[in-house]
């Protein structure tokens, strides 16, 4: 494969899920630019050494020794050091829309929280519903605005019955819904950025780092 000058060829060689909910990524540096599918595409160099434990390896894995270059007619290998989790480059695409807030299930047996995900994360200022039915062994839903943005909760309803409306959550503030195992929640709201927000540019450690915080705080 011919390599133009200053490119550069990345080749995968395994899929690594990496930490959720637990101790963050070390970040000495981040550089976020658009690129032309219409993302923001964000580069790191990060510090992963002490989340080994951390990290699930998917599927079939491919670890190179050694590669071949051929320049200007002559052949030569070039060593492949091995995998230095100390030492990572990390690439990572996102569309540049805000989501809050972000939901949780609270266990019964514990109170220990769970992260569902983000509630409503299309366009702000924007009218939307999200859906969910509660697994086994939650007695609660937790919703927690935690970025700089206003989130309006238009309805939340349980097996159909309206159970609050028209809250209000600033950064910092929550919403706790009982629930039982089983039923059917509709989550109808929207979100406003402030508008230092609005312009800020995405950052791919940004949600991992105010989730993992909150989830801390909370135990």
């Amino acid at each position: 494969m011919p390599l133009p000058p200053a490119a550069t060829v990345i080749i995968p060689i395994a899929v690594v899920f990496g930490p959720i909910g637990g101790q963050l990524w070390r970040v000495y540096r981040t550089v976020s630019q658009d690129v032309q599918t219409g993302e923001v595409q964000s580069t790191a160099h990060a510090d992963g050494v002490d989340l080994i434990n951390q990290l699930a390896l998917v599927g079939p894995s491919l670890w190179p020794i050694s590669f071949l270059m051929d320049r200007a007619g002559t052949r030569r290998a070039q060593e492949i050091h091995q995998l230095d989790f100390s030492n990572l480059y990390t690439i990572d695409r996102s569309w540049e829309a805000g989501s809050c807030p972000h939901l949780f299930l609270e266990h019964s047996l514990d109170s220990s929280l769970t992260y569902w995900g983000e509630l409503w994360a299309g366009a702000p200022d924007e009218s939307q519903v999200g859906t969910l039915q509660v697994p086994q062994a939650v007695n609660a839903l937790l919703l927690a605005e935690l970025e700089n943005e206003v989130a309006y909760v238009v309805e939340v309803c349980v097996n159909g019955v309206a159970i609050t409306r028209n809250r209000v959550l600033h950064r910092g503030q929550t919403l706790r819904v009982s629930v039982r195992p089983g039923d059917r929640v509709r989550l109808a709201g929207y979100y406003v950025p402030h508008g230092s927000a609005r312009n800020r540019e995405p950052d791919p450690w940004w949600k991992n780092e105010v989730v993992t915080a909150f989830m801390q705080s909370a135990t």
